[in-house]
């Protein structure tokens, strides 16, 4: 990713949040609610998703998909800057 990407101005902001949040803990492993239950098949639940599939978001889902993947195999790794 080049110097200067707006992608890229946001990442101090970020740590600043999630290390003022985590502190020296690697995860919030400890912080586990015990009133919250959670299944698998709720996990998966996509079919509870409201809204309907469009030819134009599987489409843009396509798309990203396959700029993630040529940004992966040319070295940026993490997907560099996708258009959505």
């Amino acid at each position: 990713m080049a110097p200067g990407s707006p992608i890229l101005t946001w990442v101090p902001i970020c740590r600043e949040v999630f290390d003022g949040v985590l502190g020296d803990a690697p995860n919030q492993l400890g912080k586990l609610r015990e009133d919250v239950h959670v299944s698998a098949g709720r996990l998966a639940g996509h079919l509870e998703t409201p809204g309907a599939i469009t030819e134009a978001g599987l489409r843009n889902n396509i798309s990203v998909g396959l700029q993630y993947l040529a940004n992966w195999l040319s070295g940026n790794g993490r997907g560099g800057r996708l258009q959505t």
